[in-house]
């Protein structure tokens, strides 16, 4: 399918709402938001939604609209919704001060980087008002203001620079200026990731209640993130704070992209046949009482069709941080919550309490907050809510919202599984291979994979990188994987470096019905003397041989010898 050049641009990795509504870009209009939050406006209002979800354009959005500039920016409104909502809403473009900032790079190796990177951030935004230079007196503030745009600053003087500069903006506009803070709590999920928390949290909490409480040159303020960090850990204090969360149903339809938006972008592109496949992939989120899709996947998945003609969807939303938190979540299951991945990555659901207030640091107490960040953050969602009578703790039916989601959570398994198999000593079962023991050896194999966290599709590739992995190591032998010989390409051939050692030719088969298994296994035998595997062995001149059928369902296996 060649690209259509008559047709809109999609604007992947591009966040600038004037860059995309001026230019030849799709835009999916999300300018509604602008009347809910000038008919609900709370003083802070913290927007909590996953990576990629359109926060950030959002950010820009708002900023375009409310920013008083020297340019007229009400072009980039007048045909979009804000607009029919008539004079009440239109007076408010271009009338206020803004002070916008975004932490989303904030996520350096080092304490000393992220902070470096932060100030940079505030340095800007100092550097763009530039201007109230004009009307500052004092010689102290004045020399503190040339240090921010330095970045030469001191600790508190970083933290008290946002509410000095609402202050300097409102006495130079004579109007309160919004304040708007994009992922902030980015840093803080990478510094709890790479051990440096505390310092973090410090500096973000003296930031954000200097600017936030008891400002009496704040019109109101926006921000987004992942979580909602609790309270307690950085807005003591901060009483009139509006937290809107995946479970709300308030401002729920502004952030991914709902089906009729969809419907929409896939009949302007021709892809109407493609609906139930995207669905699949990219749907599943509940966002309030609003089914959600993935905005990127949905964008990258449109935009790979019109360029590089794809028709399969792939698992384009990937997030760094995101993904180690459920490296994390695996590597520390205990028995239960290996069986509650295992239900989810089977289709299932499991039922959860879910911690609201979460901080990052509170991740290591238990495994039952991980299941709520990763609620959060996107890699799960529910289907139900229950509440017990009298119970004022709602509990959660959770499930994988999608296949991205499904895939994700597959190679992140296979990733630990291979780890797994690294760490494990598997002596016994080398030597039972070379005894011919194939009841131990169905044991070993057995008991490593009710160990470990397996799912029920598994193809024979994965049982065959497993098997790979467990026998690369045996001591004196060679491991050849998918070689020639004979007719074929044996699945795994062991050849030892002693010609008096035996060889060993292992074909390996997968079932979904436990009571074919041992026929499996024979199948396999059959296989590996109708292709004459034995072949390249025998003229290398190696006289015993010995050939294992093998057979796998989910955690169960069956091994013969021939």
């Amino acid at each position: 399918m060649a690209f259509d050049i008559n047709k809109k641009i999609i604007p992947l990795g591009i966040s600038d709402y004037k860059k995309i509504t001026a230019e030849n870009y799709y835009y999916v209009d999300k300018t509604k938001m602008l009347k809910d939050i000038i008919d609900y406006r709370p003083y802070v209002n913290l927007f909590t939604r996953p990576r990629r979800f359109g926060k950030t354009l959002n950010l820009s959005m708002i900023k375009y609209f409310f920013e008083k500039t020297e340019e007229d920016n009400s072009y980039l409104f007048k045909d979009k919704k804000i607009w029919q909502f008539g004079e009440r809403y239109q007076q408010h473009q271009g009338k206020y001060p803004v002070i916008s900032l975004t932490f989303k790079d904030a996520k350096m190796n080092t304490w000393d980087e992220t902070y470096n990177s932060l100030i940079k951030t505030l340095s800007s935004e100092y550097k763009r008002h530039e201007y109230l230079l004009n009307i500052i007196k004092d010689e102290n503030e004045k020399n503190t203001f040339i240090k921010i745009m330095n970045q030469q600053a001191s600790f508190a003087d970083y933290a008290s620079s946002m509410k000095n500069l609402c202050m300097y903006l409102e006495k130079y506009h004579n109007q309160k200026p919004i304040v708007l803070i994009d992922e902030y709590d980015v840093p803080l999920q990478n510094s709890y990731l790479r051990g440096f928390y505390d310092e973090a949290i410090n500096f973000i909490r003296a930031l954000l209640q200097e600017v936030l409480k008891d400002n009496t040159s704040l019109e109101f303020a926006v921000m987004t993130g992942c979580l909602r960090i609790s309270k307690e850990s950085i807005f003591t204090g901060l009483n009139n704070l509006n937290i809107n969360s995946i479970l709300d149903v308030q401002y729920s339809e502004h952030f991914g992209f709902m089906q009729d938006e969809v419907d929409e972008m896939l009949k302007y592109y021709g892809l109407e046949e493609q609906r139930e496949k995207i669905k699949e992939w990219y749907a599943g989120y509940r966002f309030g009482v609003q089914d959600i899709y993935n905005p990127w996947s949905i964008l990258k998945y449109i935009d790979d069709v019109n360029n590089n003609n794809k028709k399969q969807p792939e698992a384009y939303w990937a997030n760094t941080s995101g993904n180690d938190i459920v490296k994390k979540l695996i590597k520390n299951a205990d028995n239960i919550t290996k069986n509650e991945i295992e239900t989810l990555i089977n289709g299932g659901t499991i039922e959860k309490t879910l911690n609201a207030n979460i901080t990052y640091n509170e991740l290591d107490e238990n495994t039952e907050n991980i299941w709520s960040m990763l609620f959060f953050t996107g890699y799960l969602t529910y289907t139900k809510e229950r509440r017990e009578e009298d119970d004022v703790i709602s509990h959660y039916e959770l499930k994988i919202p999608n296949n991205e989601l499904l895939f994700i959570y597959k190679v992140i398994i296979r990733n630990w599984f291979e780890e797994k198999v690294k760490e494990k000593d598997f002596s016994n079962l080398y030597q039972s291979l070379i005894n011919g023991d194939e009841e131990e050896i169905t044991d070993e194999l057995s008991e490593f994979l009710i160990e470990n966290i397996s799912f029920y599709d598994a193809s024979e590739s994965f049982y065959h990188g497993m098997l790979t992995g467990m026998l690369g190591k045996i001591s004196k032998y060679r491991l050849y994987s998918n070689m020639e010989s004979g007719l074929g390409r044996s699945d795994i051939i062991l050849q030892p470096s002693r010609m008096k050692q035996p060889a060993i030719i292992i074909e390996i088969k997968v079932t979904k019905d436990i009571d074919e298994i041992e026929k499996k296994c024979e199948e396999a035998l059959e296989q590996i003397e109708n292709k004459q595997y034995e072949t390249l062995l025998k003229k290398q001149g190696y006289k015993t041989i010995m050939k294992y059928g093998i057979a796998f369902i989910g955690k169960r296996c069956f091994v013969k010898k021939g």
